[in-house]
């Protein structure tokens, strides 16, 4: 979810991580690449376990780097300080922490540069950083998700846009998504089931603008779709739909936004794997889409294509 400062929680494919007060960034989940930024080796069994319970990443708090947010990504996560700067840690095969060499990376890595953003997301294999008029992004260049014309591993961030004032940034998978000053939405990459809402369903290597009737400021991308928060508290979605997670009561795909069906003023939303979660004005919750797992936590395991509330206490 996100705070004024920054996102305080993020969940990426098999692992969460989250921001405490103190500075400090702690994860739990799978840690195969040491995306929890812990060496968790069963020395007995010689295979790395999963952690079952939030541990600080080691390197973060007020005696090391004060984290201000924190992105989870597919088999990485990187965290932005006080100072703006970019720090990565994980699977590095994709380059999507910004390290030179390929090999997992245990420790805090500062993203090849130096850079300074305002704001992160990351996908599957890539990271972006958002400043007040850029996007740049680094990591595998799968489907156009680093917008150039080759399919090799950035490293090094690289501009996919620039010149435009932007206020929020998002990503899926494979595509990634920025919203500008004036409320339009702009997508790259992976495009086949529609989620970059331009109305065509193939894959873009510069950013395409998205068929929006409605001024947005927020947006946020899964794992073959997308949503939006627009300046008046409602919510759009678009691409894959097979699971109800565009929220609209149908399970028909849509290459350009479609409104979330009820009545909910949002405060903030995020893109699930197939799924969706919002926060109203009133602070409650609400999710829409897959719900095998009990994803949409609503105490039951049926899926379902417009809100269901969220059963409290969030908390436990």
């Amino acid at each position: 979810m996100a705070a004024t400062d920054g996102v305080v929680v993020s969940a990426g494919m098999r692992h969460t991580c989250a921001v405490k007060p103190s500075g400090h960034v702690a994860c739990w989940g799978a840690n195969d690449n040491h995306q929890v930024g812990r060496n968790t080796m069963n020395s007995n069994a010689g295979t790395i376990v999963g952690v079952k319970t939030p541990r600080t990443v080691p390197g973060t708090g007020p005696q090391g780097t004060e984290a201000m947010s924190v992105r989870a990504g597919g088999y990485h996560s990187c965290m932005r300080d006080r100072e703006n700067r970019v720090y990565c840690w994980g699977g590095n095969e994709t380059r999507a922490v910004g390290a030179e060499s390929g090999e997992t990376v245990l420790d805090l890595h500062p993203v090849a540069g130096d850079p300074r953003f305002d704001e992160l997301a990351a996908g599957r294999a890539f990271t972006c950083g958002r400043t007040t008029d850029a996007v740049l992004c680094w990591g595998a260049n799968l489907r156009g998700t680093i917008t150039t014309r080759d399919t090799l591993r950035h490293p090094a961030p690289t501009t996919v846009l620039s010149g435009t004032s932007l206020r929020d940034l998002g990503a899926g998978r494979y595509h990634a998504c920025v919203v500008d000053q004036e409320g339009a939405i702009r997508c790259w990459g992976n495009g086949e089931d529609g989620q970059l809402g331009n109305g065509a369903r193939q894959d873009a290597k510069q950013p395409v603008t998205v068929k929006a009737d409605f001024a947005a400021r927020q947006v946020t991308g899964g794992v073959k779709h997308s949503c939006a928060l627009s300046e008046s508290g409602r919510a759009y979605g678009w691409g894959n739909n097979e699971q109800g997670q565009l929220g609209n009561g149908s399970t028909s795909p849509s290459a350009t936004p479609v409104e979330v069906s009820g009545d909910h003023r949002f405060v903030a939303l995020d893109a699930g794997y197939n799924s969706t979660c919002g926060v109203t004005e009133q602070g409650e919750l609400y999710c829409w889409g897959a719900n095998d797992t009990g994803q949409l936590g609503d105490g039951s395991t049926e899926g379902a294509n417009t809100p269901v509330a969220v059963r409290p206490p969030y908390g436990g």
